[in-house]
């Protein structure tokens, strides 16, 4: 069922958005995403960096093992890091042009954006294709400690005086699924080429 079929018959009034390869597909390469900062994040953990490096866990959850164990050096390390891997390293968009047309052309709906990358990067590439406006608030890599699969991002976005089953999260990865489930709202997946997916908790 495509996301608009389902809207047409569903109850969400608020829908959260991931960025990258949901909105937008930024190409980066994210093999050299700790090349710059690699010598300080091995004083602290070197076992974390091999096991990105061979990898067996992503980037998000790199930042996420380096944080819960050393706190705000580390987080302020890792943002300042990924702010400039973002500016400095991209190669390229691909824009998911069916689903930022939706987005243009729906109403009677409050947007949010859950992403794990940077707000420089958000802003610019929302701008850029002329939806920036369209959503009320946006939750980046600057605004929280973990990110996904846990929910500090949602923690951000929910209104309590909303019931979750109003909200819809609108991503493509296993942890935006997972993030969703622990949020206790409805997910859709988004295969990035045709928008199209399925709808579970």
């Amino acid at each position: 069922m495509t996301l608009p079929d389902y809207l047409k018959t569903s109850e969400k009034t608020h829908l959260i958005f991931d960025f990258d390869e949901t909105l937008i597909k930024l190409i980066l390469p994210w093999e050299k995403a700790i090349e710059k900062i690699r010598k300080e994040l091995a004083s602290l953990d070197e076992t974390i960096c091999k096991d990105y490096e061979q990898g067996k866990i992503p980037f998000s959850l790199l930042q996420n093992k380096y944080v819960s164990l050393f706190g705000k050096k580390a987080l302020d390390l890792l943002i300042k890091n990924e702010i400039e891997f973002e500016k400095n390293c991209l190669e390229g968009v691909i824009v998911n042009k069916e689903l930022i047309d939706f987005v243009k052309n729906l109403s009677g709906r409050e947007l949010l954006i859950w992403s794990s990358n940077t707000k420089p990067t958000i802003n610019k590439f929302l701008r850029e294709r002329k939806v920036f406006e369209k959503f009320k608030k946006i939750v980046s890599r600057e605004d929280v400690k973990l990110l996904k699969p846990e929910i500090d991002g949602f923690n951000l976005l929910y209104d309590s005086k909303v019931s979750k089953k109003n909200y819809l999260f609108i991503g493509d990865s296993k942890f935006d699924r997972v993030a969703a489930k622990s949020a206790g709202i409805d997910f859709y997946f988004v295969d990035f080429f045709n928008a199209k997916g399925n709808i579970g908790n």
